[in-house]
């Protein structure tokens, strides 16, 4: 396996260990979930892949949401990346800086919604990711 390949695998096993422990925090918001699920689906795949998707993305759902997808996604990968690059591991299945949701968008419909270009009171991890 090349280190460009494990490194995909690392980042993906990040983003899935993220994933499963922020689950509860979604009861009963299944689109906000969906969207991030798809998010970090995306953010996992390797460049071609992610590439790809987001054109059948776009050519199925408009070029709009594939954008958004994929700026979500780039987010999630992003802050994921930073985060192993700082030296936090994975530790006990979990990633010790967790990307966060957007505290305001159009893809949570029971959110209000910011600013144009903003997101009102939205956190950034100690890497400095966001997921919007």
């Amino acid at each position: 396996m090349s280190s460009h390949t494990a490194r995909d695998a690392e980042i993906a096993a990040a983003i899935d260990a993220t994933l499963l422990r922020r689950r509860q925090q979604f009861d009963g918001q299944p689109a906000a979930w969906h969207v991030l699920c798809e998010a970090a689906h995306v953010a996992t795949l390797g460049e071609p892949a992610r590439r790809a998707f987001i054109a059948r993305v776009a050519a199925s759902r408009g070029a709009d949401i594939a954008l958004r997808l994929l700026f979500k996604a780039e987010s999630i990968r992003a802050t994921v990346t930073e985060a192993l690059a700082a030296g936090e591991d994975v530790d006990a299945g979990q990633p010790a800086v967790p990307f966060v949701e957007c505290t305001g968008c159009e893809d949570c419909g029971d959110r209000e919604m910011p600013a144009a270009g903003q997101c009102a009171g939205q956190a950034r991890s100690p890497a400095g990711g966001l997921l919007h």
